[in-house]
């Protein structure tokens, strides 16, 4: 687990197990076997990324992936107005399936709290920092490590 802590938020993160997963995996799997078939999610508001659909059957192993998460979170920064007689739930999530070159323009979110979950990431970050380190980049800076 890791906690950034910046002037003005943070965040905190962390990294799941393969059976974490599964099912959220699978759901994926379903859509992407027919995306026809899936409910499609449109957010060209902010973002540029066509592949978009609405997860239904994984949300409550998404809950406990990313509830903890909250906890630490609230812990960690010391909220004070944390909800007394109220449990954090996740309302609603969506798979992107992003190609090259499309992008999410800065943005916010009407929940209190929002997560993103990689999945299925096509480089190792290994091989981000050589391909900047070739074009002359600075690698810390370019990639945030």
């Amino acid at each position: 687990m890791y906690i950034a802590n910046f002037p003005n938020t943070g965040y905190v993160g962390d990294e799941c197990q393969e059976e974490q997963l599964y099912s959220i995996k699978k759901e994926i799997e379903t859509i992407q076997s027919n995306f026809e078939l899936a409910e499609a999610i449109d957010h060209t508001f902010t973002s540029t990324v066509k592949k978009e659909y609405v997860l239904h059957t994984c949300l409550e192993e998404l809950e406990s992936l990313v509830l903890p998460l909250v906890d630490v979170y609230y812990n960690y920064f010391e909220i004070a107005d944390q909800p007394k007689n109220s449990k954090p739930y996740l309302n609603s999530a969506w798979v992107n399936f992003q190609e090259a070159g499309e992008f999410f323009s800065p943005h916010t979110h009407q929940g209190e709290f929002s997560f993103a979950l990689y999945i299925k990431v096509p480089f190792f970050i290994e091989d981000e920092q050589n391909f900047l380190s070739t074009q002359e980049k600075q690698v810390k800076t370019a990639t945030g490590f």
